[in-house]
């Protein structure tokens, strides 16, 4: 996951969670022939939410599909805060995912992301099987790259998502013999 992209998420979640409200964090990417996933973008809704309740409609879901789609690729991980004190997944967000192929990942992130939520082994991490289950991972099971900190570099998030595109479409061009 580049640095970029935890670091413009956690934006995101520690700014709706200073305002007390929930949010939604998506990370766009694509699937190498090995089956690995490639996170390269960090997406969201300013969308109104409350304390304890964030909710995306169908017009919400189709634009962000839409906005995923327009930059070929697909969404991987579905992040949304809880407020403190709320847990993990409960039967309105195991009812509601993003996506719903196996393998999808949505993860809670507690106590609105404060301080961080960059180890993710603080969250609750949630993989999707099949027919509305999900399993959640332990701790020996998460891996995260990128280091242990933050750093403030906004001007990083546009130019590091151009550099990936360009290297995941000449990657592309390569596989196809152009």
């Amino acid at each position: 996951v580049p640095l970029a992209v935890l670091e413009a998420s956690d934006r995101v979640m520690r700014r709706f969670g200073r305002e007390e409200r929930e949010c939604y964090v998506w990370w766009g990417g694509y699937f190498t022939t090995e089956g690995e996933a490639q996170v390269l973008t960090a997406i969201y809704p300013e969308i109104p939410t409350t304390f304890g309740c964030v909710h995306l409609g169908l017009a919400e879901l189709t634009l962000l599909h839409a906005e995923l789609r327009a930059l070929d690729q697909v969404l991987l991980v579905e992040f949304h805060t809880h407020p403190p004190g709320a847990g993990g997944q409960n039967e309105v967000d195991a009812a509601h995912p993003a996506a719903t192929y196996a393998g999808f990942v949505s993860i809670v992130v507690p106590d609105f992301a404060e301080p961080y939520f960059h180890d993710l082994r603080r969250t609750y991490v949630y993989e999707y099987l099949i027919g509305g289950r999900w399993r959640q991972l332990d701790a020996e099971e998460i891996r995260l790259s990128g280091g242990d900190q933050f750093f403030e570099a906004p001007q990083i998030v546009a130019r590091q998502r151009r550099v990936q595109l360009a290297q995941c479409a000449e990657e592309r061009d390569r596989a196809c013999g152009r």
